[in-house]
């Protein structure tokens, strides 16, 4: 899957995150551009609070500022807010994977994002 944010062109990778298995989605820098293989933002976060393995935590504050929509345009995330979680200053945003996107982790080859909180 790809998603543009920011006018970056990018690769949307999916992951889990180590300590309670949420996914995980990072956009790279998509091949053939000048930024290949470069993270270009680290679109979700962890709470800590288990979720359900078809939603994602998004980080919509600071840089990820229009995040979620770059995900809903991509088809990577349903356009419907299920629920905010408190992180602090900030809340993360809970969306539900699409369809597609739940095939594409089942394509993926199993892997945990090194981080654990963002």
């Amino acid at each position: 899957m790809k998603a543009t944010f920011n006018d970056y062109l990018s690769e949307v990778v999916f992951a889990n995150y180590a300590d309670n298995e949420n996914k995980a989605i990072q956009l790279i820098g998509a091949k053939d551009t000048n930024y290949q293989g470069e993270l270009i933002a680290m679109a979700s976060v962890n709470t800590g609070d288990k979720l359900d393995s078809s939603e994602v935590a998004i980080k919509t504050w600071s840089e990820n500022e229009g995040i979620a929509v770059a995900l809903v345009n991509a088809g990577v995330i349903l356009p419907e807010l299920q629920y905010i979680i408190p992180t602090g200053y900030v809340a993360a945003e809970v969306y539900k994977l699409t369809d597609e996107a739940l095939k594409c982790i089942k394509q993926e080859p199993e892997s945990s994002a090194n981080e654990t909180s963002h």
